[in-house]
């Protein structure tokens, strides 16, 4: 039978995984998520699993850095997108005649680039965005009803602007109203 000190150095002892993601270092890893790398890219090439490196990332003592290199790998996304598209533009200039198939295939990468940045930063990148918008109401409030008191505190939300379609939602769905009317 294992004493009580061998049973407690087996669970304080780094895992291997654990070794291999701090052999690597915090720095090179912040360094390939500003490049664009993902999580799981970086956890194959450290041959780990994405749950461990991520819960390693996640650290409090980590995480601000982590989310900070996310939201620059997303701005290198949106780069390599402006880069795939002025290719396209000067391939087209080189070539007028050049195949709608090309132009269409840049468009896709170009698009997939965005995507990759609307996850590592959605705030700034996704076609939704989340409105706060603060209306000040001038009335006296000693001088409205109950009714109109419980109205205008019921009116207060958060609304959503989907870019692509124009249609403002809250969290009761679809308003009547269009964005663009």
């Amino acid at each position: 039978m294992r004493s009580m000190q061998e049973q407690l150095t087996r669970y304080v002892q780094p895992s291997p995984a654990q070794d291999k993601i701090a052999a690597m270092g915090l720095e090179a890893i912040i360094e390939e998520l500003e490049q664009g790398a993902s999580v799981s890219q970086i956890a194959k090439n450290l041959g780990v699993g994405i749950g461990r490196l991520h819960e390693w990332l996640h650290k409090p003592e980590r995480s601000a850095r982590v989310v900070s290199a996310m939201q620059a790998g997303a701005e290198a996304y949106e780069a390599r997108a402006v880069d795939i598209l002025e290719e396209a533009r000067q391939e087209i200039r080189d070539d007028p005649g050049i195949s709608g198939s090309i132009v269409a295939l840049a468009r896709e990468r170009a698009q997939a680039a965005w995507r990759q940045a609307s996850v590592r930063d959605p705030r700034r990148y996704s076609d939704k965005r989340t409105l706060d918008v603060a209306v000040t109401h001038k009335h006296d409030v000693r001088e409205l009803s109950t009714a109109e008191l419980e109205r205008l505190v019921a009116s207060e939300r958060t609304l959503t602007l989907d870019e692509s379609t124009g249609e403002v939602s809250d969290q009761g769905g679809v308003l009547s109203e269009r964005a663009d009317e």
